[in-house]
C-alpha cells in the first residue's frame, strides 16, 4: 500500500533528483577516469623519452589522488532511510 502522507510530487522529487546525482556522479567519475589514464600515458611518456629518469611524482601523486577518488565516489553510501 501506498505511504498516506507521501504525495506524488514527493516521489516525482526523490526521482529528479537521484537522476541528478546520477548525471553528477557519472560526469566525475568520467573526469576522475580521464585524470588516471592521462597520469599513466604522461608516466609512460616520460619513461619512453626518459629511460634513465624515474617517475616525477607529480605523475605518481595525480594518479594517485584520482585513483583514490574514484574509490570514495563509486563505494556505496549508506543510507539513513527507514
Amino acid at each position: 500500500m501506498s505511504d498516506p502522507e507521501k504525495s506524488d510530487d514527493d516521489s516525482t522529487d526523490d526521482r529528479s533528483t537521484q537522476i541528478a546525482y546520477a548525471r553528477v556522479s557519472l560526469r566525475v567519475v568520467t573526469f576522475l577516469g580521464a585524470g588516471v589514464l592521462l597520469a599513466c600515458l604522461g608516466a609512460s611518456m616520460h619513461l619512453f623519452v626518459n629511460p634513465d629518469r624515474e617517475v616525477p611524482n607529480f605523475f605518481v601523486g595525480i594518479g594517485s589522488a584520482c585513483v583514490g577518488a574514484l574509490a570514495g565516489v563509486l563505494t556505496p553510501q549508506i543510507s539513513s532511510r527507514k
